[in-house]
């Protein structure tokens, strides 16, 4: 399989070309801050230049777009080969070789700057539409629309757009990403894999009316009977053992949250026990949510995610060439927020049959060979947990473990005694 590279919508000759394409989505754990999408070319063997810089650079494998980004680095060298063409003076052989970085346009939310007349107070799928509106970027919103925002003042020059939605995800718990069609996702982690509003009546505001809720009922609040899809991956098709990671450095077990437009008001949560097992992990956390109720919903978040420690599954490196079709399609659709399973992973393990969620991959393109790599969080992080229309019909309160608690029924079997 050779994939298709196109330049400014063009698409390249590979055809003896010897070439080595690698791309990166997202980030290696859940800790870590968004990072664009990145992608490099080593191409040997062309006839002419095939790049410049600010080209935009499309990346396509089995049809399915990949990466979309911009030219920021070329690296062109001239190799002796003694069997090649002559290209030079007299009988010098040599073929010519091509390095190129290329970035995700989530890297230009960096040099747009907005807000400059400030924002009103609003909900946090305003604020983050109103962002990325301004910024004039390509994107796409799965942001919750129930946490109420402070407003923000006037600022000459503006605010950075990446430095503005990274402190929402921070503060509100969200993440951002390069997609690989070009347009940026900002996602809240109460909704990621989903395309609508998990919301229920207890969590909208009473004070609300119809005209304060911009959805339409049948496309998101009537939406119980879907959940995220899980990608099932055979263990034959990984090709080396998942590496298990699990710290202490997650760990939080005190939290408080500041919130309010005098900064001068708090909500805390904390977990006795987990105090007791690891010691007091303390965390303040300011935010411009303007609600109390946001401020100790996104403290007790923080608590629920991080009281315990968690493992994440990095360097799942899967042979994407022997996959079934219908199985590599599923594979190549996983994007930042999807889920991911692994069965029959090798004993001993945390886990028999691991679900994570997607932070991140890298995949690599040769002649012949397509390696992707996945980094899976536990979907706890992400409050992913198993919903009602999951568990079997037939299970009775007998039948189920006593001892367990629903933010650990990640699967339906967890549930089960």
């Amino acid at each position: 399989m050779i994939p298709t590279v196109l330049v400014n919508g063009v698409a390249l000759d590979l055809d003896g070309v010897e070439y080595r394409i690698t791309v990166t989505h997202g980030r290696n754990d859940i800790t870590a801050a968004p990072a664009p999408s990145d992608a490099t070319m080593t191409l040997i063997g062309f006839l002419s230049i095939p790049v410049e810089i600010s080209d935009i650079v499309e990346v396509e494998s089995y049809g399915v777009t990949r990466f979309t980004g911009r030219v920021t680095d070329t690296i062109l060298s001239h190799d002796y080969n003694p069997n090649g063409p002559t290209l030079g003076v007299g009988d010098t052989c040599y073929v010519a070789r091509l390095d190129v970085t290329l970035i995700g346009n989530l890297s230009l939310l960096g040099l747009k700057y907005v807000g400059a007349a400030g924002y009103a107070q609003e909900l946090l799928n305003d604020r983050v539409e109103n962002i990325l509106t301004d910024a004039a970027v390509s994107y796409t919103n799965n942001s919750d629309p129930l946490m109420t925002q402070e407003a923000l003042a006037a600022l000459d020059g503006g605010y950075s757009a990446l430095d503005l939605l990274t402190a929402l995800g921070t503060q509100t718990g969200g993440t951002l990403c390069d997609l690989p069609d070009g347009a940026v996702l900002w996602e809240s982690y109460s909704r990621r894999g989903y395309g609508y509003n998990p919301a229920h009546w207890a969590d909208l505001d009473p004070t609300d009316t119809w005209p304060d809720i911009p959805y339409i009922w049948a496309d998101v609040y009537d939406r119980v009977d879907t959940a995220p899809l899980t990608v099932e991956l055979p263990h034959i098709a990984v090709a080396w053992s998942p590496v298990w990671r699990n710290t202490s450095q997650t760990i939080l077990n005190d939290v408080t949250v500041i919130y309010g437009a005098s900064q001068n008001q708090s909500q805390n949560d904390t977990d006795p026990a987990s105090i007791i097992t690891h010691g007091r992990r303390a965390f303040t956390l300011s935010t411009q949510l303007h609600e109390a109720t946001d401020a100790l919903s996104r403290a007790s978040d923080i608590i629920r995610t991080q009281s315990e420690p968690r493992y994440a599954v990095q360097s799942v490196e899967v042979l994407v060439e022997t996959l079934t079709d219908p199985l590599r399609g599923s594979l190549l659709d996983v994007i930042s927020g999807s889920k991911v399973g692994i069965n029959l992973l090798p004993q001993p393990a945390p886990i028999d049959d691991f679900v994570g969620v997607c932070e991140g991959w890298a995949e690599t393109y040769t002649p012949g060979q397509h390696r992707l790599v996945l980094s899976l969080s536990d979907p706890r992080f992400s409050y992913q947990v198993v919903r009602w229309n999951e568990i079997s019909a037939v299970l009775t309160w007998a039948g189920v473990d006593l001892t367990v608690q629903w933010y650990n029924v990640v699967t339906a079997a967890d549930l089960v005694a």
